[in-house]
């Protein structure tokens, strides 16, 4: 597919998300499995909705991992109302805790692409990316990894101690000047460099901004040059095996 054409299909995602922002908030009223229910039902409904894992499902303790696909700026803060289609230039995986233990929801960690890298996704795809459709199937299949690989990134970048980062680390990463913020994956062929910050959010904390810069094939030169350099990032396989890098997950013990 042509540039223009990508340009086309990425407008029409960006579009479609924007109309979302028009639907009713999703609140589920009732005990704690029948959210946890209405959130598989939401994943498997939505294009833009993708469930990461779960675990207690048979215990008072259910807990779902998912997130949904939403419009991002990069000239707005993370607290900013929402503004018409023309402000955002970005999407996010906006990943999401449905935990009978913690009040923490979503907002808290994010893997965001510019349009930019959604067009060369698109572009250098070997799949066939003709419709909306076609591209949030390729999103679902590779949404995983890329999150697995964010996380691992953000382990990475932990603070030194448990009590979050100290604030020569808080500039080091929100600067990017630390050297561990670059790093990268090799998904479906793809070489991904990510980069990782962090930026204030609606409860008073930090939330972790992973940014996938670009899909590249293997094959390229650039991609070579770095595959020879610098070895990727190996993720684990399960969302779990990273509850220090969300230690209120511990506080939900199954029985």
């Amino acid at each position: 597919m042509d540039k223009s054409l990508a340009k086309g299909l990425v407008n029409r995602i960006m579009r479609k998300l924007h109309h979302q922002f028009s639907e009713p908030d999703f609140v589920v009223h009732g005990s704690h499995r029948k959210q946890c229910k209405a959130v598989l039902a939401r994943c498997k409904e939505r294009s833009s909705a993708t469930l990461i894992s779960q675990r207690f499902k048979d215990t008072k303790n259910w807990e779902v991992i998912w997130g949904e696909w939403v419009l991002f700026s990069s000239k707005a803060s993370l607290n900013a109302p929402r503004m018409p289609i023309e402000s955002y230039d970005k999407i996010a995986f906006d990943l999401t805790f449905t935990n009978p233990k913690t009040s923490m929801g979503a907002g808290v960690f994010f893997v965001e692409l510019s349009k930019h890298s959604l067009v060369r996704l698109i572009m250098r795809c070997g799949h066939e990316v003709k419709t909306p459709s076609d591209l949030w199937k390729f999103l679902q299949r590779i949404t995983r990894q890329l999150l697995f690989a964010a996380l691992e990134l953000s382990r990475y970048n932990s603070g030194a101690n448990n009590e979050g980062y100290t604030l020569d680390e808080y500039k080091a990463i929100a600067n990017g000047l630390s050297p561990q913020t670059q790093q990268y994956i090799i998904i479906d062929g793809f070489y991904i460099p990510l980069s990782y910050t962090i930026k204030p959010n609606k409860f008073g904390g930090v939330s972790r901004v992973v940014t996938v810069k670009t899909f590249m094939p293997e094959e390229y030169e650039s991609s070579k040059r770095a595959l020879k350099n610098e070895k990727p990032l190996t993720p684990g396989r399960d969302f779990f095996d990273y509850t220090d890098v969300f230690p209120f997950l511990k506080n939900n013990i199954g029985s």
